[in-house]
């Protein structure tokens, strides 16, 4: 019974902490993240292009974002990223050697709400939304004297995001994040951020 009691007080110290300690984004604070993403389909197409004797490489996504929290638990903003994959194989018709390239090019840009939920001054969970414009460019080209490179440009300039993320504070003002979403990016973002 004495440690059902011991346990009963130090939960309700526990739990008065947290709510005395407020939340890590508040009304009126702006918060910049810098991330670099991870895992994405075009990366595993454009990957295969490559195999098995060719060279593949990546670049990004790398992003950023900023946002202003509008009131205690809604911020607005804006995110944009960039990323690159090529690909280049060779073909051996038994006479002539060449050479062949394929590379996607991609850049976002959006608008987003995130809904931030918690009460931790460290620790900041939310969930967002976001939608804006896209710009996908797909390069093909070789050292094929007879091959006419392409430059395709995509159909739908439109970018959306469905994501849960989460950013922990170190200091009072420098943190690390990592994002979870669908769309707009990859499907697993890490990176640093910071709070004014």
């Amino acid at each position: 019974m004495k440690k059902m009691r011991l346990f009963v007080i130090g939960a309700l110290s526990l739990l008065s902490t947290n709510l005395v300690n407020g939340q890590a984004m508040e009304q009126g604070r702006m918060c910049v993240d810098v991330y670099y993403g991870f895992g994405s389909l075009s990366k595993a197409f454009v990957q295969q292009m490559a195999e098995p004797d060719g060279d593949f490489s990546s670049f990004g996504a790398l992003g950023a974002r900023f946002e202003y929290m509008a009131s205690d638990n809604v911020g607005i903003g804006l995110e944009g990223n960039y990323l690159k994959h090529t690909a280049t194989w060779n073909v051996d018709d038994g006479v002539n050697k060449y050479d062949y390239t394929y590379s996607v090019t991609r850049f976002r840009v959006f608008p987003r709400i995130n809904y931030h939920f918690g009460n931790s001054d460290s620790f900041d969970a939310y969930v967002g939304v976001g939608a804006g414009y896209r710009s996908i460019v797909r390069s093909f080209s070789s050292t094929d004297p007879n091959y006419i490179p392409e430059e395709i440009e995509g159909t739908v300039p439109v970018a959306m995001r469905l994501a849960f993320g989460a950013r922990y504070f170190f200091t009072e003002n420098i943190g690390a994040h990592v994002e979870f979403g669908l769309g707009g990016g990859n499907i697993i973002h890490f990176g640093l951020s910071a709070r004014f």
